[in-house]
């Protein structure tokens, strides 16, 4: 099966989730990615009214809540579905809009 990635724009975000390093960014495609290995589950996109941007990543990264569906659960997480996602969008910066492609 081949696999045909287009990127368009100054930069692309991959990150490494086997080096378990959280907001840790490149602007080359990791081999990770390049082997296949990584399964997009939902992409969430941020734009901006400006070019030069209405705020910093991390402010937008910070709004993004990843918890378990049953935190009671003694058993170990082990699938995406065992995650809710969720987008503080109501704490959005002016000038910034939130779309969750899944």
């Amino acid at each position: 099966m081949a696999t045909h990635i287009e990127v368009w724009g100054d930069y692309a975000l991959f990150t490494r989730p086997e080096l378990k390093v959280e907001r840790v960014s490149y602007e080359v495609m990791t081999p990770s990615a390049a082997r296949g290995k990584m399964a997009v589950r939902e992409l969430i996109v941020f734009k901006h009214d400006s070019p030069m941007g209405c705020a910093p990543a991390w402010k937008l990264f910070d709004l993004v809540k990843v918890t378990r569906k049953n935190p009671d659960d003694p058993a170990p997480a082990r699938a995406y579905s065992d995650y809710m996602i969720t987008v503080e969008e109501d704490s959005l910066p002016a000038g910034v809009t939130c779309n969750r492609m899944e």
